[in-house]
C-alpha cells in the first residue's frame, strides 16, 4: 500500500521497518533512507506505540506512515493514524516533517493524501487533529487542510474534518 503525490511517496510501516528505526538500522534495509533531523526525538519515543498497534491490528493503514520525497527516496517525515477508528467512526491524524523540509508544502501534500484515503475507509466518519496553540505552523497546515476548530482543552487545540 502506497499514497503518491506530486512529490511525495507515502507508506504505512510494517514490523520489518519498525525493528529497523528502533534499532537504527533503516537505511540499511530499504532503498529509502534519512538523515540526521529524522526520526525527531517525539516521533523516536512513539515508535514502542506504534509497534504495539501493529501487533495488535496489523498493517491495516491505520498506523504511521512514512513520508518521502519523490526525487531521492528520503523519509522527510511522518503522518499517521493514532490507531483504529472509535465506534462512532472518529480517528486522531497527526504530522511532523523534518526542519529542512518545512514550509515548501511536503506536509500539507502528503498529509492530504493520507486524509482522502482514510475518509475513504468505511469505518471512518470523523478524523480530528490537535495542537498546542503555540505551533503556529501545524495550525497553519491544519487549516489550509480544511480542519474545522472545534474547541481547545488547556493549552491544546482540537480540530475535526467530516466524511
Amino acid at each position: 500500500m502506497k499514497l503518491t503525490t506530486d512529490r511525495t511517496i507515502l507508506f504505512p510501516i510494517d514490523m520489518k521497518i519498525t525493528d529497523a528505526i528502533l534499532n537504527g538500522t533503516l537505511n540499511e534495509l530499504s532503498e529509502y533512507h534519512h538523515n540526521e533531523e529524522w526520526p525527531e526525538k517525539d516521533l523516536q519515543e512513539a515508535f514502542p506505540v506504534f509497534k504495539e498497534l501493529l501487533e495488535k491490528n496489523g498493517n491495516d493503514g491505520f498506523n504511521l506512515w512514512l513520508i518521502t520525497e519523490k526525487k531521492d527516496n528520503q523519509i522527510i517525515g511522518s503522518a499517521g493514524y493514532i490507531g483504529e477508528p472509535d465506534n462512532d467512526g472518529n480517528i486522531e491524524i497527526g504530522f511532523g516533517i523534518i526542519p529542512s523540509k518545512r514550509g515548501k508544502g511536503f506536509c500539507t501534500e502528503a498529509v492530504k493524501a493520507l486524509l482522502t484515503w482514510g475518509l475513504r475507509q468505511d469505518e471512518v466518519a470523523c478524523i480530528t487533529a490537535r495542537c498546542d496553540k503555540s505551533n503556529m505552523v501545524s495550525r497553519r497546515t491544519i487549516i489550509k487542510l480544511g480542519f474545522e476548530y472545534t474547541g481547545d482543552e488547556d493549552n491544546v487545540m482540537n480540530w475535526k474534518i467530516d466524511r
